[in-house]
């Protein structure tokens, strides 16, 4: 007897194939971008410790966070708000209002952030004096600018699911920032502020290519939709500024985890130090780093989506399941590194970066475990996200990091580089801990089955509300 299968039953496995075969293929293409990111990471890492000494490439590390701190507490809140609310926003119809909001709010965050650091700079020059530092200053606070930007489009193209276009930029961009470095080395010299500027030079390119494809790509899903109302990106801005202030909460404080070891080191050891501890971090820290942000670049659209505004009990489980697989799998990835490099590590450095700095190599799977801890520790995040709890991350976010600088400043005066290396992962264990422990805790959850949330995405609903109040 033939065997007949219900036709929903039919319907149901042929639609989740289509939705399999579809992510597997995003996560191809972006891990394909991803390839040759971290094939740009590792040739910047070779080439420019081959033209800066230790103490420039570390002059070079310090300038970086520092444009990475005002990328974290502007632009960085901003990008959360966007992946989380761009898929409530297209199936309501108010994308316009949505992209007028990204607009503001970039200039309430990050632009306000950038603003503070210039003045900051012109104090520090009023009083210290040092034109280096403060070359290095500018540079940092116009890389900021460049880079906040191109995290917001980044972050709304990777929420449209539109991977061709994030994985092109975030490879090319890698290598076009290098390739600027290199131009401004060879024309005014070896120093850490000419390569910086050549990094500011090479995101003003990649800039403009993300904002041509926005106008092609993006801005055309918006196109049959009316001309926003002003009291409509309020309410669309508010409610993205309810959930990404708990990140700017959190931003300066969790910049001190991955900033403050370098400083600390500068003040304590020296330059050098900060050079060679950059290698390593490099080699041996970022690539689990790198692979969680792959990971989160493919899921993270797909679960906000499945969750949407988190009102329904049963969508948001089956995301939070996925979040806690793709967790254990990175935790996973993690021993098998740091395995790898216990064996391979020295030779795999003097492969990557230029003999000055080989005498680290032996720290090498410690980063690596360091790594994958805090790798894991974004990842177990989501589950908060999902349930629109950002405010539960505040804690482990900034006692964690609070833990991290105290920890770097007794290993970095006590010890050096090695102390670093230590309070490192001793930090970021307790991160991937403690956000664990907000993951299983919040299985419990019966607030989603009620549909309270801590804040709401818009709706159909509230759009007929903005426009014709009672």
């Amino acid at each position: 007897m033939e065997r007949r299968f219900p036709a929903t039953g039919l319907a149901r496995w042929a639609s989740g194939w289509r939705s399999s075969r579809r992510v597997w293929g995003e996560l191809g293409i972006l891990a394909l971008g991803q390839l040759v990111t971290v094939a740009g990471g590792i040739a910047a890492t070779r080439i420019l410790t081959g033209f800066l000494v230790p103490a420039a490439y570390g002059d070079l590390a310090l300038a970086v966070t520092l444009a990475g701190l005002l990328t974290t507490a502007g632009a960085g809140p901003v990008g959360n708000a966007v992946v989380r609310f761009f898929a409530v926003a297209r199936e309501n119809a108010v994308l316009r209002s949505f992209f007028h909001a990204v607009r503001r709010l970039y200039g309430e965050y990050h632009l306000s952030a950038c603003c503070v650091a210039l003045a900051a700079l012109l104090v520090y020059r009023t009083f210290v004096r040092d034109a280096e530092w403060l070359a290095l200053g500018l540079a940092a606070v116009f890389l900021a600018m460049l880079q906040g930007a191109c995290g917001l489009l980044d972050a709304a193209q990777n929420a449209a699911r539109q991977r061709i276009v994030v994985a092109w930029h975030q490879a090319a961009g890698q290598w076009v920032r290098l390739l600027g470095a290199v131009l401004f080395i060879r024309w005014f010299g070896a120093t850490a502020n000419h390569a910086l500027w050549g990094f500011v030079f090479a995101s003003a390119i990649v800039l403009g290519s993300q904002f041509l494809f926005f106008k092609v790509r993006l801005a055309p899903l918006a196109a049959g939709e009316l001309a926003p109302e002003e009291t409509e990106v309020r309410l669309v801005a508010r409610q993205m500024r309810a959930y990404a202030n708990p990140f700017v909460a959190w931003a300066a404080i969790a910049w001190l985890q991955q900033a403050s070891d370098r400083w600390l080191l500068a003040a304590f050891s020296s330059r050098v130090q900060v050079g060679l501890y950059q290698t390593l971090n490099q080699v041996g820290y970022s690539p689990l780093v790198q692979f969680s942000g792959l990971l989160s670049q493919v899921a993270a659209p797909i679960l906000f989506a499945q969750a949407g505004d988190g009102s329904h009990y049963e969508p948001v489980s089956r995301a939070r399941h996925h979040v806690h697989q793709l967790s254990a799998l990175l935790l996973a990835g993690t021993f098998t590194l740091a395995g790898v490099l216990w064996v391979l590590g020295p030779a795999i450095f003097a492969l990557l970066v230029a003999p000055e700095y080989h005498s680290v190599a032996r720290y090498l799977p410690l980063a690596a475990l360091a790594g994958g801890f805090f790798a894991t520790g974004q990842m177990l995040t989501t589950d908060a996200l999902l349930r629109l709890r950002s405010n539960a991350l505040i804690a482990p976010k900034t006692g964690s990091a609070l833990l991290a600088a105290i920890l770097n400043y007794l290993g970095a005066r006590t010890f050096g580089l090695p102390g670093v290396v230590w309070a490192s992962l001793i930090s970021t264990a307790i991160y991937m801990l403690w956000t664990w422990q907000i993951a299983r805790t919040g299985s419990g959850d019966e607030a989603l089955s009620r549909g309270v949330g801590e804040t709401t995405a818009p709706d159909a609903t509230t759009r007929r509300h903005v426009n014709h109040p009672d």
